[in-house]
């Protein structure tokens, strides 16, 4: 099982920022999961929520700010750390990704808000770093990968939800989409087998206890997508000795 940190090393670190990506590749992330959407000047910035109102110092949605206004506020998302933390664009973190080689799962947060655009700003930047062999595109949204895939066939993509898990299964061999995300608590003996069964790839989000974590490993999925990096490096390299 391959483990990716959740919006970076986020149960110690502000999600969605350089700072937690640093620390998410310092403490042996196989890889890292980061949101994405766009300001009002059309930059691709890093944050999960539409607004910004729970991470920084500040109030409002992402659109209606351009990312020079957006690095006027700090983004520490309550987390108790020395230096003014800010929103980062995707730029920055494919930069680390390439200099780092850490793989990535980009989720564009395109559920609640149409993003003109934002899949093609995307992949035009994750081909850009030359890094189209090292992200798996992600989104709740199906309409969005079906855009990417529109847009290059070749790229791995994983669809995201929380119910329904024979219904999504169905949806995403229908658009020749790699991967499921489901929460971790939907899995169950006879859902992993039969996604196994139609070659498809589980990469499940948020197992967070140590219980759920060994639950996520024994059942042999492909990736997990938690806040909890050592706890989860822990039991996969215990397995492995």
């Amino acid at each position: 099982m391959k483990v990716y940190a959740h919006r970076g090393a986020s149960d110690q670190y502000p999600e969605n920022t350089m700072l937690a990506f640093t620390q998410a590749i310092e403490k042996g992330a196989d890889g890292i999961e980061a949101d994405v959407q766009l300001s009002k000047d059309g930059i691709c910035v890093l944050i999960h929520d539409e607004t910004i109102n729970r991470t920084s110092n500040g109030m409002g949605w992402v659109k209606d700010y351009t990312y020079r206004e957006l690095l006027e506020f700090e983004f520490n998302n309550g987390k108790d750390v020395e230096e003014w933390v800010k929103i980062p664009n995707l730029e920055q973190l494919l930069a680390l990704a390439k200099e780092k080689k850490i793989p990535l799962v980009l989720d564009l947060k395109t559920d609640c808000i149409d993003y003109i655009g934002l899949e093609e700003k995307v992949y035009d930047l994750v081909k850009k770093y030359g890094l189209l062999d090292q992200v798996i595109f992600s989104s709740s949204n199906m309409d969005s990968l079906t855009k990417l895939k529109g847009i290059d066939p070749t790229i791995q993509a994983g669809y995201v939800f929380e119910r329904r898990f024979e219904d999504n299964a169905i949806k995403a061999r229908h658009y020749k989409i790699e991967y499921l995300h489901p929460r971790y608590s939907m899995l169950t003996d006879n859902i992993v087998k039969k996604a196994l069964e139609n070659g498809l790839k589980l990469n499940v989000w948020t197992p967070n206890k140590e219980e759920n974590l060994e639950m996520v490993n024994d059942y042999g999925v492909n990736m997990c997508i938690t806040n909890r990096v050592l706890a989860a490096k822990k039991i996969v390299n215990k397995e492995k000795s």
